[in-house]
């Protein structure tokens, strides 16, 4: 049953009207999020709902339901991405995607204080339909970089259908202002920061999805999944398409060797046609290059690696639509093939016995007979 709730409006950062609502609380518009964003080993569900109007409001609220923090978004299209730690303090900052007048917003909430941030991330003045952009930043596509004294935000852009931009925003967090964009026609699915080179700088790996639906933007089309590595300042440092049409570029990243290189694993999920070849690829985190490749013809559903013998080193796990599974090292060798069975749906790698090691926690979903 839904309660009625009366709720003070405060829209400190669009600079709207402050008035009262009337608040039916009902579902959740959004997935819900769990957080811990004050750091107090608790974590906290945020949850949105729609009100009255085109507002939308977010509720934090503690294990146990209680609402702890209400904001209030005026009049365009919120969604919550994830938290970050923003400002160095105690806790953590919540991220939000704004968008509103085809204009995109980054917003930072500081929990519990009148403390806000708002980043200016991209306008869209072409390819736009009649009833406005249909753009955001992906859940959980918020990222900060420490990088040549400065705090980076990476903000990961997706749109739906054909529209534009699809890509990656790199923030100067003080002074506000976009450093460096890459914007291509692939819909980035994946996203990691990590030191792949040895150099001791980060880099920014993505992975695409390719939809297929034909947006084509700076040489990069929907059509094939890619995988893409930059360095901070934006230069592009190599790239590999992957996979073909409705595929996913899912990518592992290895421990790094004793000159800190780090490689990178890449499999081809998914797709259309059952019998098209899977590409599974072992790549060079400094120089780029293959340094082998697997062909697989069947449809790949699931990638991850855990360390499945204890010996301290991770295997990659390969899970096919049949309920095949393989098991393969490093060098891409198979050691073990398993038949799991089908309607297998994914391979969830957990430490449930808080003992330090990942097990394989896999699970069949429920089948009715028609």
């Amino acid at each position: 049953m839904s309660k009625e709730l009366i709720l003070l409006v405060i829209n400190f950062l669009f600079n709207e009207e402050i008035h009262l609502i009337t608040l039916y609380e009902s579902y959740s518009v959004d997935i819900p999020s769990a957080i811990d964003f004050n750091m107090d080993k608790t974590y906290e569900i945020i949850e949105c709902f729609p009100a009255e109007g085109n507002v939308r409001t977010y509720h934090t609220k503690s294990p146990v339901g209680q609402i702890l923090l209400q904001l209030n978004f005026p009049h365009g299209k919120v969604g919550f991405t994830n938290s970050i730690n923003l400002d160095g303090g105690v806790d953590l900052e919540l991220a939000f995607s704004y968008l509103k007048n085809d204009s995109l917003f980054l917003v930072f909430i500081k929990a519990y204080s009148d403390k806000s941030w708002k980043y200016f991330i991209t306008e869209v003045r072409d390819r736009v339909p009649p009833k406005g952009w249909i753009g955001s930043i992906c859940k959980g596509g918020v990222l900060k970089v420490k990088y040549n004294n400065k705090n980076i935000l990476i903000a990961v852009v997706s749109t739906g259908f054909d529209l534009y931009p699809r890509g990656v925003f790199a923030i100067d967090e003080e002074k506000n202002e976009v450093l460096w964009k890459f914007v291509s026609g692939a819909t980035t699915a994946r996203w990691k920061v990590e030191n792949i080179n040895g150099d001791k700088v980060p880099e920014l790996i993505l992975g695409s999805f390719s939809p297929s639906n034909g947006s084509d933007y700076n040489g990069f089309n929907d059509f094939s999944s890619y995988l893409f590595v930059f360095d901070m300042d934006g230069r592009m440092l190599f790239h590999h398409v992957v996979g073909s049409y409705s595929t996913l570029a899912e990518f592992i990243i290895s421990e790094p060797n004793l000159e800190g290189v780090r490689n990178i694993y890449v499999c081809e999920l998914g797709g259309v046609k059952e019998e098209k070849e899977r590409n599974l690829f072992l790549i060079c985190g400094k120089s780029g290059e293959i340094i082998k490749r697997k062909k697989f013809y069947e449809n790949i559903i699931e990638f991850n690696s855990i360390d499945i013998n204890d010996d301290g080193k991770e295997e990659l796990l390969i899970l096919f639509i049949s309920g095949n599974c393989l098991i393969v090292d490093k060098d891409l060798n198979i050691i073990k093939k398993v038949d799991l069975g089908k309607g297998i749906e994914n391979l969830i790698p957990l430490d449930i016995n808080l003992d330090g090691k990942k097990r394989d926690n896999s699970y069949k979903t429920s089948k009715l007979e028609i």
